[in-house]
């Protein structure tokens, strides 16, 4: 029997190098999407307690205790400790029919992700301020 004296050419480690330089590329499209996520839900939350704290002063039995102390629920609830609440007019208690009643509510994001990266020091960790404002009439 006579043998082929022609080799297949060897293609040992191809596989691992594609892995190696697409893995970090892969990394890096999955934590910016967790990244991102955390913040619009971050933004959305604030937004929320906007709102529901806003619906709550417009009604005619709402005082501005009742309301602060809603929104500070609410926050607690979403794991938002710096939250600050911002009621105007400050004292709802007696305001006549159709008044509008603005609730603001300012917090701020400290990152945990990877946050935004500098040639001087790496990744740096960044925080921002968001607002959710809403306005609703007196009943």
């Amino acid at each position: 029997m006579k043998r082929s004296l022609t080799r297949k050419p060897r293609r040992r480690g191809g596989a691992t190098i594609e892995f190696a330089i697409s893995l970090p590329l892969l990394l890096i499209v999955i934590f910016g999407a967790i990244d991102i996520c955390e913040r619009i839900f971050f933004k959305q939350s604030v937004s929320l307690v906007a709102y529901e704290g806003a619906r709550l002063a417009a009604r005619r039995s709402a005082t501005s205790a009742n309301v602060m102390a809603r929104c500070q629920q609410m926050l607690q609830e979403r794991r938002i400790d710096n939250g600050e609440i911002i009621l105007s007019p400050s004292t709802i208690d007696n305001l006549p029919p159709t008044t509008p009643i603005t609730l603001t509510i300012r917090a701020t994001r400290s990152t945990f992700g990877m946050g935004q990266y500098s040639e001087a020091g790496g990744f740096q960790q960044t925080s921002g301020t968001v607002t959710g404002t809403s306005t609703m009439l007196r009943e």
